[in-house]
């Protein structure tokens, strides 16, 4: 205890002016930042936003730095070395003295921020929210780490608190640095950059400074315990780097299991959700679009702001054979169902052959370009993969029939839409802020036009009114069914059906509930649901008559399985069942 005093007080006598000096300088700002006939040289927030962590950071970084290059400058660091301590009680000594001196310049300028809120009325004691930040703290200790170690590298103050800073500064972002790494090493540049995007999930920025402190600390502890003559510091050097190198190396490993996993969603996941559920034509196969998500740390938006997405998502399609209750996953790095969502109405994956349509990426998050393929889900063959560009989907499209019969032009300088007809080459242009619906029958659009619902004949260029309109729609308010006979259009919380030839109301549904599917079975029309107030939503199927039957269901959407069976699902289960909820059976559950 007594060589610990004696080496604690030879620190203080060494640096006492320094930090008095430092005290000094802080107390001049805190002067600056008092208003003086209206102005001020520094605004008070600023001061405590700013100008304190800074200074705390600076303070820490070059007391360190002094605390070794002084030692080393007046040759007291070989007098040490002569000495019965051992020379990890002298760096203890001087790591605690800096901690000390640190949390003592911290407490002394608390009271400053007390002072300038009282003076200029800011209206609160902001200091302490500044300081008690795990960020600044972080920080702050592995600047001072990273300045007692290349201090004891470079034996001079000024090098190390410049190279010290810049390391800590690096420190951040080292995950989007691997990035050109890791292409130059040969590595796929789309798994280097999701693997790089998984690690700032799981790393914070103060973790990231902690794995720092606890990376240069362990390398100064090595570097100053050199007894042998170092003249160039190369042995101190290669202490630092291979003690920063080899935590950084041991937490990546230990993250490297959970970046793995953003590249595979397991049977079960109960980190995964289930997005859609699409059965084929024929009922016997279940396409699941499976989706996972990594949210990149918040505190990351502190240094990057806008400028990285701090949500990705990784899907994957999954597939269920009815016949022998099987569940397989289809084959790559990123799938999801192709459904498309037409002007008015919308396209399944399944074409009518019952071959499936996905998109792929190279990336896990979809995030560079992708191309389509079409898939037999009896083989699981690949049958189309046609070039990645924009003519990929008219080559899909050729093949599956699922394209539409016109193509759209925008012109967004004199604010119009144009509506191409490919087959007849004829072309009509609406304002583009109309609320409209292309029919899947060739030539014939439904707009609204001064609060009137109008049907539209592009071949003869004739209009009808279908109905006359209260107010005016939204932008995806008016619906066609996939064979074209009827339409619904939504306004003031109420849907309603209509015949498309001549507008009469065809069924109205309750208030608030949302057509959901239009449906693909005889007599009927649509599901829709209405809510259950946090329980769930209830279930209808509405025929053509305009009646409506309650579906044994309460989950979060539902499929029609051919005429008498329904797929309920949400996004940990997926069940089947007879339209009297008979045979009611768990297809799928994720795991707990």
């Amino acid at each position: 205890m007594n060589k610990l005093r004696s080496l604690l007080y030879k620190e203080w006598r060494d640096q006492r002016t320094f930090c008095l000096a430092a005290l000094a300088a802080c107390l001049l700002l805190a002067l600056g930042a008092l208003r003086i006939h209206g102005s001020a040289l520094i605004g008070p927030s600023m001061y405590v936003d700013s100008v304190l962590p800074v200074s705390c950071m600076i303070f820490a970084m070059l007391l360190a730095t002094e605390s070794i290059s002084r030692d080393a400058q007046s040759r007291v660091a070989d007098m040490l070395l002569r000495l019965p301590a051992p020379r990890t009680s002298v760096w203890s000594a001087k790591l605690l003295f800096v901690t000390l001196a640190v949390v003592a310049f911290v407490l002394l300028l608390l009271p400053l921020d007390f002072l300038l809120s009282l003076a200029n009325d800011t209206g609160g004691f902001a200091g302490h929210q500044v300081l008690a930040q795990p960020m600044f703290w972080s920080f702050t200790a592995a600047l001072a780490a990273a300045g007692f170690a290349l201090a004891c590298v470079l034996r001079r103050a000024l090098p190390a608190a410049i190279v010290g800073s810049l390391a800590v500064a690096a420190l951040p972002f080292l995950p989007m640095a691997m990035l050109p790494f890791g292409v130059a090493a040969g590595l796929d540049p789309y798994r280097v950059w999701d693997w790089n995007y998984v690690y700032l999930s799981i790393w914070s920025p103060q973790q990231l400074a902690c794995l720092g402190l606890a990376g240069f600390l362990l390398g100064s502890l090595l570097a100053f315990s050199i007894r042998h003559a170092d003249p160039l510091g190369w042995r101190r050097g290669l202490a630092v780097a291979g003690s920063v190198a080899c935590v950084f190396g041991l937490a990546s490993a230990s993250s490297m299991r959970r970046a793995l996993s953003a590249f595979d969603i397991p049977f079960g996941d109960a980190n995964a959700g289930i997005e859609q559920v699409s059965p084929s034509p024929d009922g016997r196969f279940l396409a699941v679009q499976m989706r996972k998500e990594w949210r990149v740390n918040p505190d990351w938006r502190a240094l990057v702001g806008g400028d990285l997405a701090w949500m990705a998502e990784h899907y994957e399609v999954w597939l269920f054979d009815r016949n022998d209750s099987s569940w397989s996953k289809l084959g790559g790095t990123y799938q999801a169902l192709l459904t498309r969502f037409r002007h008015g109405f919308s396209q399944g994956p399944w074409d009518a052959r019952g071959r499936l349509s996905v998109i792929t990426s190279p990336s896990a998050f979809g995030n560079t370009a992708g191309g389509v393929q079409l898939i037999d889900p009896k083989s699981r063959a690949v049958l189309l993969a046609p070039p990645i560009g924009i003519s990929m989907f008219d080559a899909l499209e050729a093949v599956s029939g699922l394209g539409v019969w016109y193509t759209t032009i925008s012109n967004s300088k004199q604010s119009l839409l144009t509506l191409r007809w490919k087959d007849c080459g004829i072309e009509w242009a609406i304002p583009d802020d109309l609320a409209f619906a292309a029919s899947p029958e060739p030539g014939v659009v439904f707009l609204q036009r001064d609060h009137q619902l109008i049907r539209h004949d592009m071949r003869t260029g004739s209009e009808r009114v279908l109905r006359s309109l209260g107010r005016e729609l939204i932008r995806n308010s008016i619906r066609v069914s996939p064979d074209g006979r009827y339409v619904s259009i939504f306004s003031d919380g109420t849907t309603t059906i209509l015949d498309a030839i001549d507008g009469h109301s065809v069924a109205e549904l309750p208030n608030r509930a949302r057509l959901t599917s239009w449906s693909d079975v005889a007599g009927r029309l649509c599901l829709y649901a209405t809510s259950l107030g946090g329980r769930g939503l209830m279930w209808h199927a509405l025929d053509e008559q305009g009646r409506s039957t309650a579906l044994p269901t309460t989950l979060r959407d539902c499929e029609e399985l051919g005429a008498g069976r329904l797929i309920g699902f949400e996004s940990d289960r997926i069940e089947c069942m007879k339209l009297d909820g008979s045979e009611r059976e768990t297809l799928y559950e994720a795991k707990p």
